[in-house]
C-alpha cells in the first residue's frame, strides 16, 4: 500500500508532536534530578514511561506501512535537532539558577 502525501504528513507530524513529548520530558528529568531523593528511580521511571508512550504513538501512527514509520521517525528526530537548537540558543534556561528558582538572600 502506497502512502499519500497527506498521509505521510500526518505521521511526520506525529512523529514531531511525540519527539518533542520524549525530549521536553527527558530535559524536565534532568532538571529535577539534583532535587531528586532518589534519581536513579527517576531516570528509570522517566525513561520506560516516555519511551513506553512514544512507542505506543509510532505504532498508532505508523500502523504496518513502512513508508508512515520513516515518516515518524523523520518527524522525532526533526524535534530532536529543534530541542537541541533551542539548547544552543539559550532559548531553554539552562543556567543552576533556572534549576532551582531565583533565591535571595
Amino acid at each position: 500500500m502506497t502512502t499519500t502525501v497527506p498521509q505521510f504528513l500526518f505521521a511526520w507530524t506525529g512523529g514531531l508532536f511525540l519527539g518533542l513529548f520524549f525530549f521536553a520530558g527527558l530535559w524536565l528529568t534532568v532538571r529535577r534530578l539534583p532535587e531528586s531523593r532518589h534519581p536513579s528511580l527517576l531516570t528509570a521511571a522517566s525513561f520506560l514511561g516516555r519511551t513506553a508512550l512514544v512507542l505506543l504513538g509510532f505504532w498508532a501512527l505508523a500502523g504496518t506501512g513502512f513508508e508512515r514509520w520513516v515518516a515518524v521517525l523523520a518527524g522525532f528526530v526533526t524535534a530532536r535537532f529543534l530541542h537541541r537548537r533551542q539548547l544552543s540558543r539559550g532559548h531553554i534556561d539552562t543556567s543552576q539558577e533556572g534549576l532551582h528558582g531565583s533565591h535571595s538572600n
